[in-house]
């Protein structure tokens, strides 16, 4: 098993021979995915070793092995399942560890799927060097072995974190001011007067308004009362 990539924000893929620093997004959480994989055999089941001899494993990921030796690659027979529910040897979950180098702070995270998404917002935000460990754990408890080997890796890389907003976000630009509003409707017309006042007696119609009395005052159309006209004898 080993730390085959990273994904440090948004869709964003870093494998291990990539440039440093490692961009970790606004949202702190840096994806870390595992490969788990047997073995380089040769055509005799023999495990393949480079000049030093150190066994070859994925050959992705060692450029310098010899191309004219026969070699096999299969994904490793692991399996990750949630904790308690493993039925054979070989089952359980990943675990990854992000330790800052600069303070000793840590951050863990596990899952039962070869990328394990770990909070980093307790480590900061400066640049640095983070160390990511990555194990299985048979069961979710004790470290796993095959062929007498610890099922571990370590990486060590550079960061930095993306400049980001004050709410968080980060790289977009901001919105564009509003238009002005729409007018308001424009106010109702005065209103109607009312209907001219009867005479009382032999006096002339008042104008506007409610009826007169002889001597009354009727109402001018729309506002205030006017005089109404003078009563007969």
């Amino acid at each position: 098993m080993m730390i085959g990539e990273l994904r440090p924000r948004s869709s964003e893929v870093w494998q291990r021979d990539d440039a440093e620093p490692v961009v970790i997004g606004c949202d702190r959480r840096l994806g870390v995915t595992l490969y788990i994989y047997n073995n380089l055999f040769d055509e005799n089941g023999k495990p393949l070793e480079d000049e030093n001899g150190n066994i070859l494993k994925d050959a992705r990921f060692q450029p310098s092995a010899d191309t004219e030796v026969p070699w096999s690659f299969t994904p490793g027979d692991y399996l990750l399942r949630p904790p308690g529910t493993c039925t054979r040897e070989q089952c359980g979950v990943a675990k990854v560890t992000v330790e800052s180098l600069s303070d000793g702070a840590v951050a863990t995270a596990f899952a039962s799927v070869d990328t394990v998404v770990v909070d980093v917002a307790s480590l900061g935000d400066a640049p640095g060097t983070l160390k990511i460990r990555a194990e299985l754990l048979e069961n979710g408890r004790t470290l796993a072995m095959k062929n007498g080997q610890p099922l571990a890796d370590e990486l060590e890389v550079a960061v930095s974190s993306e400049e980001c907003g004050p709410d968080g976000a980060g790289g977009a630009g901001g919105a564009g001011e509003g238009g002005a509003g729409t007018g308001g409707s424009a106010g109702s017309s005065a209103g109607t007067g009312g209907s001219a006042g009867s005479s009382a007696g032999s006096g002339g119609a008042g104008t506007g308004g409610s009826a007169g009395s002889s001597s009354g005052a009727g109402g001018a159309p729309g506002g205030a009362p006017a005089e109404g006209g003078e009563g007969g004898v």
